[in-house]
């Protein structure tokens, strides 16, 4: 089992409509990782990621119509999407809001492809996550989500350095 902590202030320019702290607590189990981000202390959301245990399996998801030579042939593009290996069930929070599931499947992602490997892990081996965060860090404004986003992964990358 390991814990890790770290605090974090916002960063001006990407969280320019309100200051404060960045907090991430994350435990780890043998079969499941916790993680808290906490925005000046405060959580008001969680959702709970299990891995469909797809591993690196390319899966047949789109077609591609190739016009080689003046016939259409039918051929299927495998196309990977490691997003789509991950069922998302929110526990507490806005079932309906729909930019929180895709932050925690990056931050599942993060650890699947970064920080587990970091700590001795196997990658590509499925894991299951259960994340509670603060929806305000996202809430106040819809300019720069993006960016949002890198601040926020970069600080559970820089917590494990």
């Amino acid at each position: 089992m390991k814990f890790v902590e770290h605090v974090k202030e916002l960063d001006s320019e990407v969280f320019s409509d309100f200051p404060g702290e960045l907090g991430i607590f994350a435990s780890h189990y043998e079969n499941k990782v916790v993680v808290q981000i906490r925005y000046n202390g405060e959580m008001d959301s969680t959702y709970e990621l299990k891995s469909k245990g797809l591993g690196n399996q390319e899966q047949e998801l789109a077609l591609d119509f190739g016009n080689e030579g003046g016939d259409f042939a039918d051929d299927y593009a495998p196309v990977r999407d490691p997003l789509s290996h991950y069922d998302v069930i929110t526990k507490l929070g806005d079932s309906n809001d729909m930019k929180i599931p895709i932050i925690c499947t990056q931050i599942a992602q993060l650890y699947d492809r970064v920080i587990i490997p970091r700590l001795g892990g196997q990658q590509g081996l499925p894991s299951d996550y259960v994340i509670t965060l603060s929806t305000k860090l996202w809430r106040k404004s819809e300019v720069k989500s993006f960016e949002k986003l890198i601040f926020l992964l970069a600080a559970i990358k820089e917590a494990y350095e």
